[in-house]
């Protein structure tokens, strides 16, 4: 697993852009932290009308041996819309309007209902959603981001994803209703 380390200006930029995107996220999400201040570990990111096609992802987040499920772990997910603007009527890409935050459950279990996130407008990145790990006796650390199988803005090597649990490349798969499912399991460092 690739851990990244960002500068101090993107660690500000994205605490002012989450203090002034966290009202909104916070409509769109029926869930609330509980009287004790956790935070639930299946949450909404993106509203029932939000332009795009539906997505679940699903995981697991393990202790650094790859076995041992991590709870209490906090989640920090944020991604473009379906057009690739992270906040578009501001044209930042340091205040993700798409952004949630999660607590994994006793068996480190984590899910969030979203929208499949779009390429950025002015470059050749592939489709992605940024996680931020921290909390439950683990520093601060940015697992692999999450890509989609077949983007061909990936890597040759990596459009095709690998078998195992350890992969940063979905194959979404739809459900009975047409919602895309993924699943990713992320091991801590």
């Amino acid at each position: 697993m690739r851990i990244r380390t960002l500068g101090w200006r993107w660690y500000f930029s994205a605490v002012a852009g989450f203090a002034l995107s966290a009202s909104a996220v916070l409509a769109q999400q029926p869930q609330r932290a509980s009287a004790t201040g956790t935070l639930p570990s299946t949450i909404n990111i993106a509203s029932a009308n939000e332009p795009g096609t539906p997505l679940v992802v699903r995981g697991v987040l393990f202790k650094p041996d790859g076995v041992t499920p991590a709870p209490g772990v906090t989640l920090e997910i944020h991604h473009t819309d379906a057009e690739g603007w992270y906040h578009k009527a501001s044209r930042n890409r340091e205040q993700a309007r798409l952004l949630g935050m999660l607590q994994t459950d006793a068996h480190g279990r984590f899910e969030f209902r979203t929208i499949k996130p779009g390429k950025y407008p002015e470059g050749r990145n592939p489709a992605h959603i940024h996680f931020k790990a921290f909390g439950g006796g683990f520093d601060e650390q940015f697992p692999t981001e999450l890509f989609f199988a077949g983007d061909p803005d990936l890597p040759p090597a990596n459009r095709v994803p690998r078998s195992g649990k350890w992969n940063a490349v979905c194959v979404p798969a739809r459900d009975a209703v047409g919602v895309l499912q993924c699943t990713y399991n992320i091991r801590l460092e």
